[in-house]
């Protein structure tokens, strides 16, 4: 099968490269996990499947006991590697899920 060219690349295609783009400049801003308070809800970035995932505050007292830091900033913890996090902010939140209260 010949490569794509040109006017012959589906919408799909063309889609892709933006969404990268747009998931990268998301997590461009994120916080070092050394200012990371488990205690609190946020939005904590995993460096290995580069999804964001929402913290649970009932997960900091095993956060506390099985996370394992690493040199460079990281924390591996639950087959997770955590390299920022960025606040909840409960109106943002619930205007992007369509849950206005």
């Amino acid at each position: 099968m010949l490569p794509l060219k040109g006017r012959q690349l589906t919408e799909r295609a063309r889609a892709k490269p933006q969404q990268q783009t747009r998931m990268r400049r998301r997590f461009r801003n994120l916080r070092p996990m050394s200012a990371f308070n488990p205690e609190m809800r946020a939005f904590i970035h995993d460096e290995r499947s580069n999804r964001e995932i929402e913290w649970k505050p009932d997960w900091a007292s095993h956060y506390r006991e099985w996370a394992f830091v690493h040199p460079d900033g990281k924390i591996e913890w639950r087959g997770l590697v955590l390299n920022g996090w960025r606040p909840f902010v409960v109106g943002m939140t619930e205007r992007r899920q369509g849950r206005m209260m």
